[in-house]
């Protein structure tokens, strides 16, 4: 993350810039220990891209914690992404209303 935002930050250096969490995806496997993760712990992977984007000063669009869907609900699943992963229009309309209105905040 460091090596993706400073090159950001010097290529763009007057262009506000935001960084978006990713949602929840179907990967996830509850265990004992907390969350866990078939490819990696994304959890994990969030608190990175928020502690990194915290030390440029860059807005985070939090997906992941405020998106409000869940594929291990097969409703959710079924009205916003229904592999589990990927958005469907429905799902990308509820994330594209959440990042502009983010960015409209600033």
């Amino acid at each position: 993350c460091h090596t993706l935002y400073r090159f950001l930050t010097e290529t763009y250096p007057d262009v506000p810039i935001f960084v978006c969490t990713p949602p929840h995806s179907i990967d996830e496997l509850v265990g004992r220990d907390g969350v866990t993760y078939r490819h990696g712990n994304l959890s994990a992977f969030v608190s990175v891209i928020r502690e990194t984007a915290a030390c440029y000063g860059f807005p985070v669009i939090d997906l992941y914690g405020t998106i409000g869907f869940q594929p291990f609900t097969e409703d959710s699943r079924n009205r916003f992404m229904p592999d589990g992963i990927h958005p469907n229009d429905a799902g990308a309309e509820r994330i594209a209303r959440r990042i502009g209105n983010a960015m409209s905040a600033y």
